[in-house]
């Protein structure tokens, strides 16, 4: 699972070698990611130069991450720490990153500080705290179903050998949910149902950073924490 995902992407005029820069900023990251999150995680750190941009992700399979956890209410904190742990890192990390190259919040061309999995996860979360309790109707109780059923599935997609998929599903109170399959093949399979039954498929414009044609001097780097 992504479990933090940090990309900044600014205007620089500076001209120095990626290498000689990551020097400066790789250790800082590094620092921050084992000060924040649990140990065995891997690290991807990248640093391209021009316009300068620095992604740095982390990565932990889902089961490692929650553990064997007792009921909702663990998972519900899990999920909440895994979002605030994730939102802390990007913070951070981008505050680092403007002090050692001399940029600001004004000089941002575009950044994204919080991964798509942990979303998912903490939508799930808010939407089963809904479902539990407010007052629906039923209508609103299956729509709230069906999108937790999609982001189960998603989760499944973008971590198909995880079981921490499943464990999160067996978690789930099911008292306000008695249409939510119970294993994330069938989740699937209902999920693939819906794709395929939708008449139209809206589109959506990919959400991304600017690219640039010309060929960027780059730094990549792998690290376990």
């Amino acid at each position: 699972m992504l479990l933090a995902d940090t990309y900044i992407h600014v205007k620089y005029s500076r001209r120095e070698a990626p290498t000689a820069l990551a020097r400066q900023l790789e250790p800082r990251v590094i620092n921050i990611a084992r000060e924040i999150f649990v140990s065995d995680a891997k690290l991807e750190y990248l640093l391209e130069d021009g316009t300068l941009i620095q992604r740095a992700r982390l990565f932990k399979a889902i089961l490692a991450i929650i553990g064997a956890i007792a009921g909702y209410h663990e998972l519900r904190e899990s999920a909440i720490n895994m979002y605030d742990d994730a939102n802390r890192f990007s913070h951070w990390v981008i505050e680092e990153f403007h002090k050692i190259t001399d940029t600001s919040p004004s000089s941002v061309i575009y950044k994204r500080t919080l991964p798509t999995d942990v979303r998912r996860l903490y939508r799930i979360i808010q939407e089963t705290d809904r479902l539990n309790s407010e007052t629906l109707t039923h209508r609103q109780q299956y729509d709230l179903q069906q999108e937790i059923v999609s982001d189960i599935a998603d989760l499944h997609y973008s971590n198909p050998n995880d079981n921490g998929v499943e464990v999160i599903l067996n978690n789930l109170p099911r008292k306000k949910m008695p249409e939510l399959p119970k294993t994330v093949e069938a989740i699937v399979a209902v999920d693939q149902r819906r794709r395929k039954l939708e008449a139209k498929e809206v589109a959506k414009g990919i959400e991304g950073p600017p690219r640039e044609v010309r060929r960027r001097r780059r730094y990549f780097h792998i690290t376990t924490i």
